[in-house]
């Protein structure tokens, strides 16, 4: 028995450490799969499927500029040294590149395009390890999440393109988007030379931030690193960044950052106003991107959830719109700017004066037409002792006939006995079996067989005689005469078949 024992506790050595090896290779590649995800461009790329760019999945697809759109994203920008033709031609030939990347930039095409290369160092918040003397740091405003290395860059004033702003009402101010980036680099001018008016800075560093180990750095005219330029040259245009975190799954999912609004701007600005440009050669960390249709999981949100996410939005944008107002009188001039863009073709002034105008000449013309108004009145009196003329005239009117007089009698009443009467009389003088007084006495009125239709008969018989000569006479209705004026004729045929016998007593 004791043998057996070892024997079991050999059999466990040997299985358990295989088991918690595959389970520990399962876990890592679990984990492995989600920090792919993590740090993927799925969502970006989803973007681009749904504004119509499909993927470009080798060189050749390069020999059309005009309709396509490079983007270098990741730490592996090799490419810039292999593009057929370089970076620069395929600008100027119509082509729009986005260059998103932390790691350090020596290409001479970035630099003639954008002005800018990208730096060797990461930024932060704060220095890494502050020491006594190290007080200064960026505001918390300017951390995503309070993270020191997720700094959030500050749009600058050029606001064309708007990419670093979120898409407003017409006439309200547009909001700045918190984009948030992850150990970002920073942009550096190359050269001293000012820049030519095609390369626009669109977002600076916040003061205080941490360059490594240039510490605390500033361009030469003061100002603050950049994070973001863009270049327009002739039909072609390129966006350089500092960082491609800011396009990562991780970050675009964050819904406190505007990641997600910002890619989108993005996207429109590189496929051009047209929409010209509908394809796309996306290269991640070097290899090329060949899908973009990526599927999407639909969530169900809860109808509360929802309405209280609706509410949300309608209150803060009716909030954003309150703020401008007070701020700077801005409905009343959006309502002055569409009026003026109403009367400009009329008015000889391009400016808001065209307004001031147009009012002058409208109340003018009310005043003109006031006075002529009272000057017609003026030459026309009334004599305030003659009746009206609508009154007068009801004295002298005609009175209608006897006849109209009887038969509007009839219609207000309702009651056509007088049509009825004469109706049913005229109707038993011409029975072949009448006597000469057929009001003398009440006819017999008998039926050969007990069908319904003769019994309805010989009732309606029996009265047609109480209406026709009764000393009182029952009410007639309107209804009730277009029925005897239909059963009238069946009642005819059914007397002279001797189906109904109607005998006057002598």
């Amino acid at each position: 028995m004791r043998r057996g024992f070892l024997h079991f506790l050999t059999l466990a050595a040997l299985i358990i450490p295989s088991f918690s090896c595959e389970l520990a290779c399962a876990q890592s590649d679990k984990e492995r799969e989600q920090e792919a995800f993590r740090v993927g461009t799925h969502v970006f790329r989803r973007i681009l499927h749904d504004h119509d760019i499909t993927p470009v999945t080798g060189w050749e697809g390069l020999n059309d500029p005009e309709h396509t759109i490079v983007i270098l994203h990741g730490r592996n920008h090799a490419f810039l040294e292999t593009l057929p033709g370089g970076l620069r031609q395929f600008v100027e030939r119509g082509g729009a590149v986005l260059l998103a990347t932390d790691v350090a930039t020596a290409n001479q095409d970035v630099w003639s395009l954008t002005g800018f290369q990208v730096g060797d160092q990461h930024v932060r918040g704060w220095a890494t390890n502050p020491g006594p003397q190290e007080k200064r740091r960026a505001p918390d405003q300017a951390l995503f999440l309070k993270l020191p290395e997720c700094v959030i860059p500050q749009p600058t004033e050029t606001r064309d393109p708007p990419l670093f702003y979120k898409r407003a009402l017409p006439g309200l101010p547009t909001k700045p988007l918190q984009v948030a980036t992850n150990c970002p680099s920073f942009l550096y001018q190359a050269a001293r030379d000012p820049l030519p008016r095609r390369i626009h800075v669109l977002a600076r560093y916040p003061e205080g931030c941490w360059y490594g180990h240039y510490r605390y750095l500033r361009e030469p005219n003061g100002e603050q690193p950049a994070f973001a330029v863009c270049t327009e040259l002739r039909q072609g245009r390129m966006l350089l960044l500092a960082d491609h975190s800011v396009f990562i799954n991780e970050m675009m999912c964050q819904e406190k950052a505007g990641n997600l609004d910002f890619a989108y701007n993005v996207v429109q600005w590189l496929q051009g106003e047209n929409g010209q440009r509908t394809k796309a050669l996306f290269l991640e960390d070097g290899e090329i991107a060949t899908q973009f249709d990526i599927p999407i999981k639909q969530i169900k949100i809860p109808l509360r959830e929802l309405e209280r996410r609706l509410v949300g939005q309608v209150e803060e944008t009716l909030a954003e719109i309150s703020d401008a107002h007070r701020r700077d009188n801005r409905l009343n001039d959006l309502f002055l700017d569409r009026m003026t863009d109403t009367v400009d073709p009329y008015t000889s002034s391009s400016s808001s004066n065209g307004f001031y105008q147009a009012t002058a000449v409208m109340l003018a013309l009310g005043l003109v037409g006031y006075g002529l108004t009272r000057l017609i009145r003026a030459s026309h009196t009334f004599e305030p002792s003659l009746p009206p003329f609508w009154r007068a005239q009801s004295k002298v009117a005609p009175t209608p006939i006897v006849l109209e007089q009887r038969q509007e009698a009839m219609q207000r009443e309702n009651n056509y006995v007088d049509v009825a009467r004469p109706l049913a009389q005229e109707w038993f003088a011409q029975l072949p079996s009448a006597p000469k007084d057929p009001s003398a006495r009440e006819p017999v009125v008998t039926m050969t067989s007990k069908s319904s239709t003769e019994q309805q008969l010989v009732r309606l018989a029996k009265q047609l005689w109480h209406l026709a000569y009764d000393a009182r006479p029952p009410r007639v209705t309107r209804q009730r005469l277009e029925f005897l004026m239909a059963r009238l004729p069946q009642l005819t045929r059914a007397v002279s078949q001797g189906k109904v016998r109607i005998e006057f007593g002598s």
